[in-house]
């Protein structure tokens, strides 16, 4: 009889840390949950900026913009258009020229200039819209040469700075996010590892008291993960 009780209280299993009683637990969830959202928030933008900055570059390659000095001769403003558009036309990897409406031109500088200011009435530049053929390698500093001859005074765009500044913001945008990512995942790591630590030390009597009764090292710390597991999910669910 005495064996059977002996073997029976050997296979007993041993008791669990009562977690529910530190004071610290309750504020860990409250501590990851601002931090998953910030980090959200950084992941989001860092996407949602890469995402924008894809399409504006996608926009901008395989088009050009030629620039017609103003002229206040209406005839001779027309005149370069002409003779630029012409160079445009005959040059080898160029699919269409045309030049852009003036009144929308209008319509953007007006908002710039202010109501003293009669944007309508002075000569403005004329811009031509050049979009090349697909895959077609256009000699931009010989193109620009072409242009001004034709036309003294066009400058040829070809949106090159554009899209490296683009370039540029998207990346430093992306690396600024995982950084934040980062750094907030390394104050959560510190948060939990700080509250384990407490929850140590006010459990420590029955700490030693479960290895009085057998309980080895990783049969707690495997009870404290879990714990800190539940825990910072509550609050990563919460922030997310």
């Amino acid at each position: 009889m005495s064996r059977r009780r002996r073997k029976t209280t050997a296979r007993s299993p041993l008791p669990v840390v009562p977690f529910g009683r530190g004071g610290t637990d309750r504020f860990v969830p409250w501590m990851i949950a601002p931090m998953v959202y910030l980090a959200t928030l950084a992941l989001i933008t860092a996407l949602a900026v890469g995402a924008m900055a894809e399409r504006w570059e996608a926009g901008l390659t395989g088009t050009m913009t030629a620039e017609i000095p103003a002229s206040q001769d209406p005839a001779d403003r027309d005149r370069l258009v002409e003779a630029a558009i012409r160079v445009l036309d005959d040059w080898p990897g160029g699919a269409a020229a045309a030049p852009r409406d003036e009144g929308r031109g209008v319509t953007l500088l007006e908002p710039r200039g202010g109501p003293e200011v009669p944007v309508g009435e002075r000569p403005l530049p004329t811009l031509i819209e050049i979009t090349l053929a697909e895959d077609a390698a256009v000699e931009t500093p010989a193109l620009a040469a072409a242009l001004d001859s034709a036309a003294p005074g066009t400058v040829l765009d070809d949106h090159g700075r554009w899209r490296e500044d683009l370039r540029a913001m998207a990346g430093t945008i992306r690396l600024v996010a995982l950084v934040l990512v980062f750094l907030i995942g390394l104050a959560a790591v510190a948060a939990i590892v700080s509250v384990s630590r407490a929850g140590f030390a006010i459990h420590a009597p029955v700490i030693d008291l479960l290895h009085v009764m057998g309980a080895t090292d990783r049969y707690i710390a495997r009870q404290f993960e879990r714990h800190a597991f539940r825990l910072a999910a509550r609050g990563a669910a919460a922030g997310l």
